[in-house]
Protein backbone atom coordinates (compact mmCIF):
# COMPACT_ATOMS: atom_id res chain seq x y z
CA UNK A 1 0.00 0.00 0.00
CA UNK A 2 1.22 3.40 -0.92
CA UNK A 3 -0.99 5.81 1.35
CA UNK A 4 -0.06 9.31 2.92
CA UNK A 5 2.36 10.47 1.04
CA UNK A 6 3.36 13.60 -0.73
CA UNK A 7 5.12 12.69 -3.92
CA UNK A 8 6.68 15.89 -6.26
CA UNK A 9 9.05 18.14 -8.12
CA UNK A 10 10.69 14.75 -9.53
CA UNK A 11 11.96 15.35 -13.00
CA UNK A 12 10.33 12.05 -14.18
CA UNK A 13 7.59 10.29 -12.58
CA UNK A 14 6.18 10.31 -9.19
CA UNK A 15 4.58 6.66 -8.56
CA UNK A 16 5.89 3.60 -11.06
CA UNK A 17 5.31 0.37 -10.98
CA UNK A 18 7.04 -2.38 -13.04
CA UNK A 19 5.46 -5.71 -13.70
CA UNK A 20 3.27 -5.91 -10.21
CA UNK A 21 -0.18 -6.09 -9.29
CA UNK A 22 -2.63 -5.98 -6.56
CA UNK A 23 -1.06 -2.58 -5.31
CA UNK A 24 -3.39 0.31 -3.28
CA UNK A 25 -2.17 3.56 -3.92
CA UNK A 26 -4.65 5.64 -1.31
CA UNK A 27 -4.55 9.43 0.41
CA UNK A 28 -1.29 10.73 -1.38
CA UNK A 29 -0.77 13.90 -3.21
CA UNK A 30 1.13 13.67 -5.99
CA UNK A 31 1.81 16.80 -7.99
CA UNK A 32 4.14 19.01 -10.29
CA UNK A 33 6.26 15.85 -11.62
CA UNK A 34 7.69 15.92 -14.92
CA UNK A 35 7.02 12.68 -16.35
CA UNK A 36 3.42 10.73 -15.55
CA UNK A 37 2.11 11.71 -11.74
CA UNK A 38 1.42 7.42 -11.93
CA UNK A 39 3.11 5.26 -14.18
CA UNK A 40 1.45 1.49 -14.61
CA UNK A 41 3.99 -0.70 -16.80
CA UNK A 42 2.72 -4.60 -17.18
CA UNK A 43 1.67 -3.79 -13.77
CA UNK A 44 -2.28 -4.61 -13.25
CA UNK A 45 -5.06 -5.14 -10.66
CA UNK A 46 -4.48 -1.65 -8.59
CA UNK A 47 -6.60 -0.17 -7.08
CA UNK A 48 -5.79 3.98 -6.98
CA UNK A 49 -8.31 6.43 -5.02
CA UNK A 50 -8.75 9.38 -2.91
CA UNK A 51 -5.42 11.03 -4.23
CA UNK A 52 -4.74 14.28 -5.44
CA UNK A 53 -3.40 14.49 -8.62
CA UNK A 54 -1.75 18.12 -9.43
CA UNK A 55 -0.63 19.41 -12.39
CA UNK A 56 2.04 16.60 -13.48
CA UNK A 57 3.24 16.63 -17.17
CA UNK A 58 1.08 13.32 -17.37
CA UNK A 59 -1.12 12.64 -14.68
CA UNK A 60 -0.77 9.03 -15.31
CA UNK A 61 -0.43 6.14 -18.39
CA UNK A 62 -0.50 2.16 -18.54
CA UNK A 63 1.52 0.26 -20.74
CA UNK A 64 0.15 -3.40 -20.39
CA UNK A 65 -1.71 -4.34 -17.33
CA UNK A 66 -5.43 -4.52 -17.05
CA UNK A 67 -7.84 -4.17 -14.04
CA UNK A 68 -6.71 -1.16 -13.12
CA UNK A 69 -9.40 0.61 -10.30
CA UNK A 70 -9.33 4.61 -10.07
CA UNK A 71 -12.26 4.38 -7.73
CA UNK A 72 -12.40 2.91 -4.17
CA UNK A 73 -13.18 -0.52 -3.82
CA UNK A 74 -16.79 0.51 -1.66
CA UNK A 75 -18.35 3.46 -1.13
CA UNK A 76 -16.38 5.85 1.00
CA UNK A 77 -18.25 8.23 3.60
CA UNK A 78 -17.14 11.84 3.49
CA UNK A 79 -17.81 15.49 3.74
CA UNK A 80 -17.86 18.11 1.39
CA UNK A 81 -19.72 21.87 1.73
CA UNK A 82 -20.80 20.31 5.40
CA UNK A 83 -22.93 17.31 4.50
CA UNK A 84 -22.07 13.82 4.77
CA UNK A 85 -21.79 11.74 1.53
CA UNK A 86 -21.44 8.20 0.87
CA UNK A 87 -20.76 7.22 -2.52
CA UNK A 88 -17.78 5.31 -4.47
CA UNK A 89 -14.65 8.05 -4.80
CA UNK A 90 -11.76 8.59 -7.26
CA UNK A 91 -9.53 11.12 -7.65
CA UNK A 92 -9.02 14.77 -7.59
CA UNK A 93 -7.37 15.57 -11.34
CA UNK A 94 -5.78 18.72 -11.42
CA UNK A 95 -6.96 19.39 -15.13
CA UNK A 96 -10.12 18.16 -14.81
CA UNK A 97 -13.07 20.14 -16.32
CA UNK A 98 -16.30 18.43 -15.47
CA UNK A 99 -19.18 19.66 -13.52
CA UNK A 100 -21.05 18.31 -10.47
CA UNK A 101 -24.52 19.38 -11.22
CA UNK A 102 -25.69 17.96 -7.81
CA UNK A 103 -23.26 19.33 -5.93
CA UNK A 104 -21.79 16.04 -4.08
CA UNK A 105 -18.04 16.84 -4.66
CA UNK A 106 -18.01 14.23 -7.16
CA UNK A 107 -17.95 14.73 -11.21
CA UNK A 108 -20.69 13.87 -13.42
CA UNK A 109 -18.51 12.70 -16.13
CA UNK A 110 -15.39 10.51 -15.83
CA UNK A 111 -11.83 11.45 -16.23
CA UNK A 112 -10.43 8.79 -18.24
CA UNK A 113 -10.41 5.37 -16.13
CA UNK A 114 -11.90 7.12 -13.45
CA UNK A 115 -15.41 7.24 -13.21
CA UNK A 116 -15.82 8.86 -9.94
CA UNK A 117 -13.44 12.05 -10.07
CA UNK A 118 -13.30 14.43 -7.14
CA UNK A 119 -13.85 18.16 -7.85
CA UNK A 120 -11.44 19.34 -5.30
CA UNK A 121 -8.81 18.18 -3.33
CA UNK A 122 -9.11 15.47 -0.82
CA UNK A 123 -7.66 15.26 2.37
CA UNK A 124 -8.23 12.35 5.01
CA UNK A 125 -7.95 13.68 8.83
CA UNK A 126 -7.97 11.75 11.44
CA UNK A 127 -9.94 8.82 9.11
CA UNK A 128 -12.48 11.01 8.33
CA UNK A 129 -12.75 11.98 4.65
CA UNK A 130 -12.65 15.37 3.31
CA UNK A 131 -13.30 16.93 -0.31
CA UNK A 132 -12.42 21.08 0.65
CA UNK A 133 -14.71 23.10 -0.62
CA UNK A 134 -14.17 26.41 -3.04
CA UNK A 135 -13.36 29.34 -0.91
CA UNK A 136 -16.06 31.95 -0.61
CA UNK A 137 -15.16 35.84 -1.84
CA UNK A 138 -18.20 38.17 -0.92
CA UNK A 139 -17.73 41.68 -2.06
CA UNK A 140 -19.20 44.24 0.36
CA UNK A 141 -18.86 47.53 -1.41
CA UNK A 142 -19.76 48.77 -3.72
CA UNK A 143 -23.78 47.21 -2.20
CA UNK A 144 -27.05 47.00 -4.57
CA UNK A 145 -25.46 45.91 -7.63
CA UNK A 146 -24.00 49.59 -8.36
CA UNK A 147 -21.33 49.87 -11.44
CA UNK A 148 -18.08 51.41 -10.27
CA UNK A 149 -15.90 52.50 -13.17
CA UNK A 150 -12.45 52.15 -13.10
CA UNK A 151 -11.71 49.91 -9.88
CA UNK A 152 -9.31 47.78 -9.81
CA UNK A 153 -9.75 44.25 -8.10
CA UNK A 154 -6.92 41.92 -7.23
CA UNK A 155 -8.05 38.54 -5.58
CA UNK A 156 -4.67 36.14 -4.52
CA UNK A 157 -5.81 32.60 -3.75
CA UNK A 158 -3.48 29.57 -2.26
CA UNK A 159 -4.07 26.54 -3.10
CA UNK A 160 -3.70 24.57 -0.42
CA UNK A 161 -2.10 21.03 -0.84
CA UNK A 162 -3.56 18.39 1.57
CA UNK A 163 -0.41 17.78 3.63
CA UNK A 164 1.11 20.82 3.87
CA UNK A 165 -0.12 24.48 3.53
CA UNK A 166 3.17 26.49 4.02
CA UNK A 167 4.50 28.73 1.18
CA UNK A 168 7.14 26.55 0.04
CA UNK A 169 4.72 23.85 -1.00
CA UNK A 170 1.50 25.78 -1.76
CA UNK A 171 1.03 27.20 -4.97
CA UNK A 172 -0.42 30.86 -5.31
CA UNK A 173 -2.92 31.68 -8.36
CA UNK A 174 -3.33 35.10 -9.35
CA UNK A 175 -7.00 36.41 -10.82
CA UNK A 176 -6.85 40.31 -11.80
CA UNK A 177 -10.24 41.25 -13.04
CA UNK A 178 -10.34 45.24 -14.29
CA UNK A 179 -14.02 46.49 -13.92
CA UNK A 180 -14.00 49.62 -16.47
CA UNK A 181 -16.69 51.18 -18.47
CA UNK A 182 -20.05 49.19 -18.42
Amino acid sequence: MVYNNTIQNNDGTGISFGCSGNNTVYGNTIQNNGGYGIFFNYSGNNTIYLNNFIDNAYQYYTAGGTGNRFYSPQPTTYMYKGKTYTNYTGNYWSDYNGTDKNDDGIGDTAYRSDPYPLIRIVKIEKGQVIITAPPKITITNPQNAETVYGFYLLVLARRPTPQNSDKKHGQSNRLENSLGTA
